[in-house]
Parts: C-alpha cells; sequence; structure tokens
C-alpha cells in the first residue's frame, strides 16, 4: 500500500496477544478461585461500549455481552474452564462469539484465546505479586511502499518493540447496582513502539518522526463469589491515525454457583 497503511494494526497483529477508595496493597485474602468462580453453567451478562481515548463511551456502539463456562478440559496443557461469550446488539442480533480459557494455578490465573488454542498461556493476575513480566520483544520485518518526508517513493520496514507487564493494582470498591463491592484490580499494561526505516532512516510522511508510541490498559475487575464485574481495555491514538477505540464492560446479573 502506499500512504494509507496502519502500522498499528500491523504492529498488534505481529503480537498475538464509577470507581472510589482504590488501595495498592497486596490483599492478604486475595482467593482467585473465589474471584473467579470458575464453574460450569455460572453465566455473567455485561453492557459493552467503546470508549475512546479519554475513556468517553462513544454513543451507538452499546450491546449486551453474555458469558459462561462451557465446560472444564484439558487446555493446551492445562486444566481450563472454557467461557463463550456471545455478543448482541440492543435489537437481540447476533454480532459475534469469543472464547477463551482461564486456569488457575495457586495465586495465579492464566488465559488463552481462541479455538483451537495455542500454548500462549498469558498471566492476567496474580495476587503474589505486585508485578510480572508478560511479554518483551522486538519485531522486525516487512516491506512496505511509502512515501517519505519529501514525497518520494521508498520501501521500508517496520521495527516494533512490544513490552506487556502484568499489575496487581490492589483493592478498589465500585458501585453496583446501587451497592458497594470490594474488587481487585489486575491490569495488563502494553507499551508499544515503533520506527519506520529505509536504510535506517525515519520515512513516516504522516507526523515525520522516527519513533511512534502507545499505551494500552487492559483491565479486569475480580469479585469474591460473583467472578469478573468490570473489564476496560484503553482507547488510544497514534500519530495521525484516527483513534482506535477500546472497550468497557459492566456486569448487569449473574448466577454462580
Amino acid at each position: 500500500m502506499i500512504v494509507k497503511f496502519s502500522f498499528v494494526t500491523l504492529i498488534l497483529a505481529t503480537f498475538l496477544f464509577s470507581c472510589s477508595d482504590n488501595s495498592n496493597d497486596l490483599d492478604p485474602n486475595c482467593s482467585l478461585e473465589d474471584a473467579m468462580m470458575l464453574k460450569v453453567g455460572n453465566y455473567w451478562i455485561y453492557t459493552t461500549t467503546q470508549i475512546d481515548e479519554n475513556g468517553n463511551a462513544v454513543a451507538g456502539t452499546e450491546r449486551i455481552d453474555s458469558s459462561f463456562v462451557s465446560a472444564m478440559q484439558n487446555v493446551a496443557g492445562k486444566t481450563a474452564f472454557q467461557m463463550i461469550t456471545i455478543k448482541k446488539s440492543l435489537k437481540g442480533i447476533i454480532l459475534g462469539q469469543d472464547t477463551i480459557s482461564y486456569a488457575i494455578e495457586g495465586s495465579k490465573v492464566s488465559s488463552v484465546t481462541g479455538v483451537p488454542v495455542n500454548d500462549n498461556w498469558i498471566i492476567f493476575a496474580d495476587c503474589s505479586k505486585k508485578q510480572w513480566n508478560v511479554a518483551d520483544d522486538t519485531f522486525k520485518g516487512g516491506n512496505y511502499n511509502l512515501i517519505d518526508a519529501n514525497g518520494n517513493p521508498v520501501v521500508a520496514s517496520v521495527e516494533a518493540h512490544i513490552k506487556v507487564t502484568g499489575l496487581n493494582q490492589g483493592l478498589e470498591n465500585l458501585i453496583m447496582n446501587n451497592s458497594t463491592i470490594s474488587t481487585s484490580l489486575f491490569n495488563l499494561k502494553q507499551y508499544s513502539s515503533y520506527k519506520i526505516l529505509s536504510n535506517g532512516s525515519a520515512v513516516f510522511k504522516a507526523t515525520n518522526t522516527k519513533e511512534l508510541s502507545f499505551e494500552i490498559d487492559n483491565k479486569k475487575w475480580l469479585a469474591d463469589g460473583i467472578g469478573i464485574v468490570k473489564e476496560e481495555v484503553s482507547g488510544f491514538k497514534i500519530g495521525n491515525e484516527p483513534t482506535r477505540n477500546g472497550i468497557r464492560k459492566t456486569l448487569i446479573r449473574y448466577s454462580v454457583k
């Protein structure tokens, strides 16, 4: 492609992968079995909307997500619970379906997406640590037809650095159905930077800079006896590209045993 190429899409494809009273102290009573409530037949229903880079809801993007635990089975070498999420419009039209498997191992919860799955398990929650490394990789490659800062066509390559850090952000109170509940907040924070290079020189005309970067927060709030009560993936903007909307899911009802 020339000019109209989404480098953010390239990088994300390369690596497949109202609140109050927040406390960063580790919860001594943290139990991920109680917080995840992973039993076959349990289900959760969420209102879901897209959000912009400032966390504001994007009008017209609302939908309903229904998640349920469908099976306990061996998944990529781990005993795991398979969770299926069906996405519907407010009019009840099915928009899509996701499958994710969760494995609880002591103080940790790992997840892997898709069917069939690979063995790329990611630890997204750990009661025993405030921080852990998930990924720290540099990718190079690709030949793309671009326009340099002087308007000349060039063939360029991409060098991308992606770092993902898991964070245990402690206890946080949320308001749900007019009641205050205590949750444990976990975050997979992704930092990505990339350079567009031709013979070692930057050639990205849109910003005329050697390196572009962005951050994404992927947060989950867990509550004992309930499960995941809220999820949020932050929106972000990079260079002159359009805003990449994030997502916010808020629990409205559930059934667990």
